[in-house]
């Protein structure tokens, strides 16, 4: 098994062009429909555009709450290029891939090389990742710019905590659960305080 993670991680660029192939063939080739969530943001957007307007338009301001506002004016976005459920799909592959250049930083960063291979092999098998590029869902956006703020706050520099407060803050306006990311980041700053005092030996990751 060992020997097998070596070698399927020694490949991981063709493994990831593979992977890249798969998508676009899923997209192109399967009859795309949505339902429940997926729909009512298609909804949404569409609605926008029928208007001319972006997310929340004047219809939408007496409505109970607002869903994802950020989000719905990405589709509406992508889909004035051409409008079809193909253009969310092909966005959704392009976040996943991001996605997964961020994650592997971050696995980089915090073990190894051959770590953050191995996650990449494993994210690529992940069926679930592989089916979401044929939805219409926050989650793949939400946790890209989840992702790249995590790897802009471990460079530790003061412009770049501030862009990582700026993704969060786009986060938040994707999923609300963005509020988590700045009180995580809030007590690692805590402990990085303690630590330069009581425990200046102890190695720091992020």
């Amino acid at each position: 098994m060992e020997k097998l993670i070596k070698f399927s991680v020694s490949k991981i660029k063709l493994i990831v062009l593979i992977y890249i192939l798969i998508q676009l063939t899923l997209v192109f080739t399967k009859n795309i429909t949505y339902r429940s969530d997926s729909l009512y943001y298609y909804k949404l957007a569409q609605e926008c555009i029928s208007l001319n307007e972006f997310y929340p338009a004047d219809k939408h301001l007496y409505e109970d709450y607002i869903t994802a506002p950020l989000y719905i004016n990405t589709l509406v976005l992508i889909l004035h290029i051409y409008n079809s459920p193909v253009m969310i799909g092909l966005l959704n592959i392009i976040i996943v891939l991001a996605q997964l250049f961020f994650t592997y930083k971050i696995t980089k960063k915090i073990f190894n090389e051959e770590a953050s291979g191995l996650l990449v092999l494993l994210y690529v098998l992940c069926l679930n990742t592989m089916g979401m590029v044929l939805q219409n869902y926050t989650e793949l956006l939400f946790t890209f710019l989840i992702s790249i703020s995590i790897y802009l706050f471990s460079l530790k520099k003061i412009i770049f905590n501030i862009l990582s407060g700026a993704f969060i803050g786009a986060a938040i306006a994707v999923r609300p659960l963005g509020w988590a990311l700045i009180v995580a980041l809030i007590m690692v700053q805590i402990f990085y305080s303690i630590k330069k005092k009581i425990m200046p030996n102890i190695p720091t990751f992020i």
